[in-house]
């Protein structure tokens, strides 16, 4: 029996003992809800002061599964920046010494040769938040005009906007990993590029497009109203061409001195060490770099579905890097099918040494370091070279130098991957700007 309600996201029902069972949905991030149960997220107004009334909040921008991004406006330089508000539950995280986005964000910005191609942190400050909200840390940035995953929308890509955006990244990549951190987090969400507005172009939006609230909800702290995201104007193609590409969100990022064996990254693409727990460093980005190089390199996901053995493996679109699914018919689940699939696109083996270091080894393979299940192996019969033929229009030369680009990023073994800089040479990049 349903009960009628004030507030849409307010599901109230009975169940057929009598008890009242209440649901609650969100628009956008859900506001109002406890930080010791992961949530927190900042509920800023337009126009508050933060920071010593230093920044003048403006509108949202985004938000993710940890923040809010918000456009705010510095007093003191007169200019505007991005505010990256933590929810209060990864203000504990980052209190407890969990977290090391801000050191990583001083690390690639205080120094003497700063990079265009890793997010600028000008200051941070503490917020106090609403209700049972508690504290908000706040990351003050340079303000950038987007995403690439905004960039690419649903047009076909230009291949010479993909190869700026992975060589940008790659020097990004590079700089992070000279100043002691590693990312641990690449994907298309966190690649940012410049932005190309001036300070008059920005007042002159937000007069025109007004900052804006979604409806009133009710939540367990009352009733909220979250900021509608408003991100800036997604560039052209042409555009792009002329703007910056830099690594940015650095909330897993982890020390180069202290890496325990820890799962990373977003499942797709996480490197193999990090599957089955073994000795990793920053090399792991470099496997996570392949996966974007991939994707971007064809404009679409790259995934690799094993059919049979007498079937090569297949680079489909559509799809994330690897396929994240359990495989019955060979008795593998999610992980271990992960785990096939990068041994057939290598057509390389787990070496009994790197197994021996390994928390996990004995999850997924036998004392021979062949997997569990023992699937039958798939013959690649060169299939980067072929499907990258398939899925773009690219010359012969670009084909080939696309594919060894990737190849060289997906070793096993991290120590038989290249590091960042040594890529930066690769022919690949010649005459990339």
């Amino acid at each position: 029996m349903a009960i009628t309600v004030n507030y849409a996201n307010q599901h109230i029902s009975v169940d057929s003992e009598g008890n009242t069972i209440q649901t609650l949905t969100y628009v956008s991030e859900p506001l109002g809800n406890p930080p010791e149960h992961g949530y927190g997220w900042p509920r800023l107004d337009f126009e508050q002061a933060i920071g010593g009334d230093e920044w003048i909040i403006k509108r949202k921008l985004g938000w993710g599964v940890s923040s809010s991004i918000w456009l705010a406006f510095d007093q003191k330089q007169s200019r505007y920046v991005a505010i990256k508000a933590l929810k209060s539950s990864e203000n504990i995280r980052a209190c407890k010494g969990d977290s090391f986005e801000f050191e990583a964000l001083q690390a690639v910005t205080v120094t003497k040769t700063p990079s265009p191609h890793c997010l600028k942190l000008f200051a941070a400050c503490n917020v106090p938040g609403k209700g049972r909200d508690g504290i908000h840390l706040c990351y003050v940035t340079q303000l950038q005009g987007g995403n690439v995953a905004s960039l690419m929308g649903n047009d076909t890509f230009p291949f010479p906007l993909a190869k700026r955006i992975i060589l940008h990244t790659l020097r990004g990549i590079a700089h992070t990993h000279k100043h002691g951190f590693i990312h641990t987090d690449l994907k298309l969400d966190n690649i940012l590029f410049s932005c190309n507005m001036s300070t008059e172009d920005i007042t002159s939006l937000l007069i025109s497009d007004p900052s804006r609230r979604h409806d009133p909800e009710y939540s367990g702290d009352g009733i909220v109203q979250a900021a509608v995201s408003q991100p800036l104007p997604v560039p052209s193609f042409d555009d792009a061409m002329k703007r910056t590409f830099l690594s940015g969100d650095y909330s897993h990022a982890q020390p180069l001195s202290d890496r325990p064996p820890r799962s990373i990254a977003i499942a797709p693409h996480r490197p193999p060490e990090n599957i089955i727990l073994g000795p990793w460093n920053e090399k792991a980005d470099i496997w996570e770099f392949g996966c974007v190089v991939g994707l971007l390199s064809t404009r679409q996901m790259l995934g690799l579905l094993m059919d049979s053995a007498s079937k090569a493996f297949e680079l489909i679109t559509a799809r994330l890097p690897f396929d994240w699914e359990s495989r019955p018919e060979y008795q593998l689940n999610e992980e271990a099918n992960l785990l096939y699939q990068m041994m057939n696109i290598t057509q390389e083996a787990f070496s009994l040494d790197q197994l021996a270091k390994s928390d996990k080894r004995n999850d997924f393979f036998d004392k021979d370091g062949n997997l569990l299940s023992k699937p039958p192996a798939a013959n690649v019969n060169d299939g980067l070279v072929s499907k990258i033929r398939k899925l773009t229009n690219l010359e012969e030369a670009e084909v080939t130098l696309t594919a060894q680009f990737i190849s060289r990023c997906f070793h096993l073994n991290p120590e038989d991957r290249p590091n960042a800089l040594d890529l930066l040479s690769d022919p690949f990049l010649n005459g990339v700007d």
